[in-house]
């Protein structure tokens, strides 16, 4: 299955996966900066 099959199916795959990678991104960095805002508000 090494073999470069540029079918369609493939392709929409790895674009959602990488989708899906970015929003987890999105989401830890969210959750980072909703962090740091919680710390900054406790002075």
């Amino acid at each position: 299955m090494l073999r470069k099959r540029f079918a369609f199916g493939d392709v929409m795959e790895k674009t959602v996966e990488r989708r899906q990678k970015r929003m987890i991104k999105n989401r830890e960095s969210a959750t980072r900066s909703r962090a740091t805002k919680q710390a900054f508000n406790v002075f």
